[in-house]
């Protein structure tokens, strides 16, 4: 069978248990439980492999296509880059006067918004110039602490070393309920 149908029976039969899921009172309910999350968990790893088996030829080639891609698009950007870095560098030596003339034959296509901003202006493309507002850190201790944010990939890395201290933080530890199989198994092959 070339479909993932032969999935439907079993999930539905699973769903179907699990619908009206009473609260646990006692611990033979707990392990019917666990084993129905280890029947979920099964069918999952299943579907997904058959799904990967399915789709192995049409990912290789989306991976190609993609890759190619990324190539082109990489070297036009970057084309894109230096040609308004050159552009950037030329309009700094040349006198304001001359930016800001334009061949009001190709500007009738802009906006009347945009046409005070427009610059260069050709049959394909125009040129405005923005101002941007930017910013960069000279100080950091001066930064009012509602803009600053904690780094939690650094934070659960001294977890992990064992780090249990860390000022300004408060440290604790909670408790989830965490279900793992016994072994990868598959009962619906």
């Amino acid at each position: 069978m070339n479909t993932l149908e032969k999935y439907t029976e079993p999930m539905a039969l699973l769903l179907k248990k699990t619908r009206h899921l009473e609260p646990i009172t006692s611990r033979s309910r707990a392990l019917e439980v666990v084993d129905y999350i280890a029947e979920a968990r099964t069918l999952v790893d299943a579907i997904d492999e058959k799904r990967k088996e399915l789709t192995q030829v049409e990912r290789a080639y989306i991976a190609k296509v993609d890759a190619e891609a990324k190539m082109l698009v990489s070297a036009l950007d970057a084309m894109q880059k230096n040609a308004v870095e050159r552009l950037e560098d030329w309009s700094t030596t040349v006198p304001q006067e001359e930016l800001q003339e334009v061949d009001w034959a190709d500007a009738e296509i802009l906006l009347p918004d945009l046409m005070e901003n427009a610059r260069l202006i050709t049959s394909k493309a125009f040129v405005l110039q923005k101002e941007k507002t930017e910013y960069s850190v000279n100080d950091l201790t001066l930064i009012p602490r509602e803009y600053l944010k904690v780094d939690e990939k650094k934070v659960k890395s001294l977890f992990k070393a064992g780090v249990r201290d860390v000022p300004g933080l408060e440290i604790y530890t909670t408790k989830k309920m965490e279900i793992r199989r016994h072994a990868k198994t598959s009962s619906t092959s």
